[in-house]
């Protein structure tokens, strides 16, 4: 009977972890347009402000 507990146990959880995994991945794919748009734009701020750090650098050893 012991067996029998464990093995419920262990399937439960391997049932609970799916689901959760599942929602996750479904989460995340809806929101994939969101995050990669807002990657791109913290990329894009980011390269601006570098350029600005070297061309302020470039004009002060100038």
């Amino acid at each position: 009977m012991r067996w029998v507990a464990v093995e419920g146990v262990v399937v439960l959880a391997d049932a609970v972890a799916i689901v959760a995994v599942a929602r996750i991945t479904t989460v995340v794919i809806r929101a994939a347009p969101v995050l990669i748009t807002m990657f791109i734009i913290v990329i894009v701020v980011a390269l601006k402000r570098i350029t600005c750090v070297r061309a302020n650098m470039i004009r002060l050893i100038i």
